[in-house]
């Protein structure tokens, strides 16, 4: 009767083990299905913000002059593969060159972004100096982490910098870019932060100053009716079921030739 007895707990004992092991196979098994479900999501995702590039870099060059999308920062809508994509285009002169935008520009931009103005100007300060390469400062100058870097490569590169915030970050990089420079944005091309940023940091006078792109960055015209610099900065948004699947930044050069073309050059792409 004891046998008996223990061999029904041994039983019983293999089939809550045997129960667990198929519970935790079921888990993982789904743990695994949704891995994948996001990870399909995402590429799909991924795919359709880099299709809204295409589509925006196509609208900005249509020869058809009532619905060329302007390179202002206007937001455009459209949908592809299920994704509802939001748009945004730049044009470069309209936006806050890093490496060569103006100290009071610098300054402005940061204030119109929320920083109190003593923390905007010493930003802006600490920008300017970081930029600068060591033999503008001086080789026998005493270094510090915010002196002599050079030019900033990416716009990343700004979180680098001490007391910028993450949330400041964000709050500034639609309206900045690398590829402009001029020392004052065009309020031609330049969204609201731009608008406020000169507003806040330097007054009329520069307000009027609309000093032509300079030589060595100027490229080809855009075929918007020969205006802007033909460097636009393109966002998007792609989203689908009303949340935010994946965002995409990129700068291109836009190229003038035959109509029936598509043609631009890829200064930086893909940053999400």
């Amino acid at each position: 009767m004891r046998n008996r007895g223990f061999a029904l707990l041994l039983v019983l004992w293999a089939m809550a083990i045997l129960a667990l092991l198929l519970g935790a196979y079921g888990l993982q098994a789904r743990s695994a299905a949704l891995a994948a479900e996001t990870t399909l999501t995402r590429t799909q995702a991924h795919a359709a913000a880099e299709a809204g590039a295409m589509i925006a870099a196509a609208a900005l060059q249509t020869p058809d002059t009532a619905t060329r999308w302007v390179p202002d920062g206007r937001r455009y809508v459209v949908t592809f593969g299920g994704f509802v994509l939001h748009i945004r285009c730049t044009d470069a002169s309209g936006l806050v060159d890093l490496n060569s935008a103006s100290r009071d520009t610098l300054r402005g931009l940061f204030q119109a972004a929320g920083a109190p103005p003593a923390n905007a100007a010493a930003l802006a300060r600490t920008i300017v100096r970081w930029r600068r390469t060591p033999l503008e400062i001086g080789m026998l100058a005493p270094s510090s982490d915010s002196e002599g870097h050079g030019p900033l490569v990416t716009l990343g590169g700004l979180r680098g910098i001490l007391g910028i915030s993450g949330a400041l970050f964000r709050r500034v990089d639609p309206a900045l870019t690398l590829w402009s420079g001029r020392p004052i944005p065009d309020l031609r091309f330049a969204p609201a932060l731009v608008r406020g940023a000169i507003h806040s940091g330097a007054g009329q006078a520069m307000i009027s100053q609309l000093a032509p792109l300079p030589s060595s960055i100027q490229g080809a015209q855009a075929r918007s009716g020969d205006w802007g610099s033909g460097v636009v900065r393109i966002d998007v948004v792609a989203i689908r079921s009303s949340r935010r699947a994946n965002r995409l930044q990129t700068t291109v050069r836009l190229v003038p030739g035959d109509a029936a073309a598509l043609r631009y050059r890829v200064l930086d792409w893909g940053r999400d």
